[in-house]
């Protein structure tokens, strides 16, 4: 198992992680429609706000809030702590991060995090919503009859399944 420092992932709709490739605008450019996206959706944000693909500026800002809004999460381990970012901290949001908060101490995808205690620092952009705690106290058992699961796979294999299915 890979000790986690500073990779940085996306949490689908369907509860699938998903590790980015660098960036997480990088990802969405590299595979818009994993995201729903289209190329051409993409473009056209970066041509109105006059910035070459890739730059880390407006266009970035509104595509990845457009992925936020279509129930994805973004997630990044920093040195000390873990950001998360969603469009609102609605009960089913709340849900996903406590399976993926419980899954990635026990280990996915080859990463593991090893510190518990962990600040979480999770904000809503929609609902201007914040809300701090530690990876264990997000890890807590679910409430839910039926715990959400999280599964594991690259941005082309998830792509692939939202073609397949």
């Amino acid at each position: 198992m890979h000790t986690l420092t500073n990779e940085g992932f996306f949490l689908s709709p369907s509860g699938v992680l998903i590790p980015v490739k660098g960036t997480h605008i990088a990802t969405v450019i590299f595979c818009p429609e994993a995201f729903g996206l289209s190329r051409e959706e993409v473009d056209a944000v970066y041509k109105a706000h006059g910035e070459i693909d890739y730059y880390e500026g407006k266009a970035r800002d509104e595509i990845l809030r457009s992925v936020l809004q279509r129930s994805w999460i973004r997630l990044r381990r920093h040195r000390e702590r873990w950001s998360v970012q969603s469009d609102r901290l609605d009960e089913l949001t709340q849900e996903r991060v406590r399976a993926w908060a419980a899954q990635v101490l026990c280990g996915i995808g080859g990463y593991i995090e090893e510190d518990r205690y962990i600040e979480i620092v999770m904000e809503g952009g929609g609902d201007n919503c914040r809300h701090r705690a530690s990876l264990g106290e997000w890890a807590r058992p679910l409430v839910a009859e039926r715990p959400m699961e999280v599964d594991y796979c690259s941005i082309e294999a998830y792509a692939e399944m939202q073609e397949d299915g």
